[in-house]
């Protein structure tokens, strides 16, 4: 313990070596934009009750200028779509994230400004249908952030289609009979039914 005693503490400003750092380290020149090449797709399953049953998650390849073709994400859309006995799950709530934060705002984002943090909302658009959706330029480290979310809510499958075409088919012939009667009326000479050779 003498010994430690003895010793000269060196004094470490934490201010000054962080100021130090900042120096060396030039955001602009260190952080630079790359093309979307790839993106997390997410698929969340929520039933009737509202509960979230199943998530998965895979990687898709876009085109180029970080385009996912709207042939791609309707074949996506269809494909993780699935049916049980009595219900299907539908695509309900497409969501794009889109981290494109420029080089030079980054700082003040990580510092958490007030202005910024307005709109981070800018990173987020919401899909309404089927069409090409870009993804523009990224930050490198940042580049896992650009995703795709699809969420697939619970439905019942319909059965009474069929009864309906019925139905109409019924009426259709209804109209058929009564324009056959109309025409009987004005002809008189032709005594065979009009409606004779339909089963």
């Amino acid at each position: 313990m003498a010994g430690l005693s003895n010793m000269e503490i060196e004094e470490f400003d934490i201010e000054e070596n962080l100021s130090e750092s900042e120096d060396e380290y030039n955001i602009e020149e260190d952080l630079y934009k790359e093309e979307v090449e790839t993106v997390s797709v997410f698929y969340v399953y929520v039933n009737k009750e509202k509960e979230i049953t199943n998530i998965k998650r895979e990687t898709i390849f876009l085109s180029d200028s970080g385009v996912l073709t709207s042939k791609l994400f309707k074949s996506i859309l269809k494909t993780n779509s699935y049916t049980n006995e009595h219900n299907i799950y539908i695509p309900k709530n497409i969501i794009q994230y889109n981290f494109n934060l420029d080089p030079e705002n980054i700082e003040s984002f990580l510092k958490n400004d007030v202005n910024l943090n307005k709109t981070n909302n800018i990173f987020l658009k919401t899909i309404n249908s089927v069409q090409d959706i870009q993804w523009e330029p990224t930050i490198g480290m940042f580049y896992n952030l650009n995703s795709l979310h699809i969420i697939y809510h619970e439905k019942d499958i319909k059965k009474h289609n069929k009864t309906k075409k019925k139905k109409n088919k019924h009426q259709k012939l209804n109209i058929i009979k009564t324009n056959a009667n109309h025409s009987n009326r004005k002809t008189q000479k032709n005594n065979e039914p009009v409606l004779s050779n339909i089963e």
